[in-house]
């Protein structure tokens, strides 16, 4: 919240309170380096620091909460990701409806994923669901209304067939506007129809998911080419919470440490003013 335009406003407010017992306390999900030096901007002198997950974790102490199960799908491109998007919530919402949030990286993602699944009669017909998309460039008004049919209770979601009532899923489409401060006790899933660009996005994002001691599930469809850098960081998560990787993901993670390898070779031949060489030949002894 702070990155969206906040932190002046905190600094002005804070700047009048000048009571030598003044109390504040700092919450954050994640605690990068840039989040720790906040808090002592914002707290007098050195915070006492309560924390949950491991000390020395990666980025800071990143944790995912062990109630959220997670789902890696990896997909050679992004021709085939739609077509597998309606598989898994036709699969998901077969025996009963779901409250669910989708992730894009783009409004016109977002905007364009809602439009399709609002006119394809695949969707229409065969998955029963009420599908909205939110994001920074709609208005606030428009944004309240949305969350607010989102948050209603899943026992609303129904249209009539006669005398019976046949009940309908929850879907919120959402750039990463939605990735934070949004606190909605009963979302079954959440998808990631397009990885974010950091893993502390990621942890946002699926934290919407397996609140307030309830269990929650978590899809992401990862790009072999375009989502590369964020895989070996993935990896590492995955280990942590004890989630299974899956082998292509496995392949994926050694085709990084390739590129990464070779982006290093590449930097120290561009400064050390070594040109470039497709291969290296030897003489024999």
């Amino acid at each position: 919240m702070l990155d969206m335009g906040f932190e002046k406003d905190i600094q002005k407010i804070t700047s009048y309170i000048t009571h030598p017992d003044r109390q504040t306390l700092f919450f954050s999900a994640t605690w990068p380096r840039e989040v720790q030096n906040l808090a002592r901007q914002f707290c007098y002198h050195d915070p006492v620091t309560v924390r949950i997950g491991k000390e020395n974790g990666m980025g800071g102490g990143l944790t995912v909460n062990s109630d959220i199960s997670q789902t890696i799908k990896v997909l050679d491109s992004n021709y085939n990701k739609y077509y597998n998007l309606y598989a898994l919530l036709k699969e998901l919402t077969q025996d009963s409806p779901k409250k669910i949030i989708i992730f894009c990286t783009t409004k016109r993602g977002v905007d364009q994923l809602e439009r399709n699944m609002q006119k394809d009669p695949q969707i229409t017909m065969s998955i029963k669901l009420e599908a909205r998309g939110i994001h920074g460039d709609k208005m606030q008004h428009e944004r309240d209304r949305i969350f607010s049919v989102f948050k209603k209770p899943m026992d609303q979601f129904y249209e009539r067939r006669g005398e019976a009532k046949v009940f309908k899923s929850n879907l919120l489409i959402a750039t990463d506007v939605a990735s934070r401060g949004l606190d909605v006790k009963d979302i079954d899933v959440v998808i990631n129809y397009d990885m974010p660009t950091s893993i502390e996005d990621y942890v946002h994002r699926i934290g919407r998911t397996g609140r307030a001691g309830a269990k929650g599930q978590s899809f992401s469809f990862v790009n072999r080419e375009k989502d590369l850098s964020l895989v070996n960081d993935l990896c590492k998560l995955l280990e942590q919470n004890k989630q299974e990787i899956p082998q292509n993901l496995q392949e994926l993670r050694r085709q990084s440490y390739g590129a990464k390898a070779n982006h290093h070779r590449q930097k120290y031949r561009k400064v050390a003013g070594v040109k470039p060489t497709s291969h290296v030949t030897f003489d024999a002894p």
